[in-house]
């Protein structure tokens, strides 16, 4: 007798448990990807490259700019809002290190993306979508590399080096001389 009376309520907390997809409950139908992709602001691949705010905040490394704004070589995509304790049902996560085509919308000069767009995890057949012309993104304003020291600073340097040497070696041996 015990387990029919705790039974039906078992069924219908695991019905609910179930039946409730985030993303499916609260996107509206989907367009076919290419008429999805057209909708969005801009469109591009990128390579995750850091995360923040629960895997929703992405540093993404552009690589192709298939449609919108020329972009940096390396931008942010919001996924959720920015806020680290508030989430949605269509909050989108990413991977540390993921290759994505991103359809995103610009709010504010801020890309957003959601679990409702077209963004996805890259796959080779996508690089059929990929237009005729795109394009590159633009320079990202980091500072540059140090590369190797100019030949002319290491033999001016040393330079300077033996000169301060024999000045202070011919200092001492003056100080050692006694005055006659």
């Amino acid at each position: 007798m015990r387990i029919r009376w705790r039974l039906p309520p078992l069924l219908a907390l695991a019905a609910m448990i179930l039946a409730s997809s985030p993303a499916a409950a609260s996107c509206a139908a989907l367009p076919a990807l290419d008429e999805h992709l057209a909708l969005a602001d801009a469109v591009f691949v990128g390579t995750v490259i850091g995360l923040n705010n629960a895997d929703r905040t992405a540093l993404v490394s552009v690589e192709e700019i298939w449609h919108g704004p020329t972009l940096d070589g390396t931008v942010t995509v919001h996924g959720g809002p920015d806020d680290p304790s508030t989430f949605t049902s269509v909050d989108r996560t990413y991977v540390d290190g993921g290759r994505y085509l991103f359809a995103v919308t610009s709010v504010e000069g801020s890309l957003r993306d959601d679990g409702c767009s077209a963004t996805r995890e890259w796959t080779p057949d996508l690089a059929d979508l990929r237009p005729s012309e795109f394009s590159r993104p633009a320079a990202t304003n980091q500072p540059d590399e140090p590369g190797p020291l100019p030949l002319t600073a290491i033999i001016v340097g040393s330079a300077v080096l033996v000169i301060a040497a024999a000045s202070l070696l011919a200092f001492r041996t003056r100080r050692n001389v006694p005055d006659r």
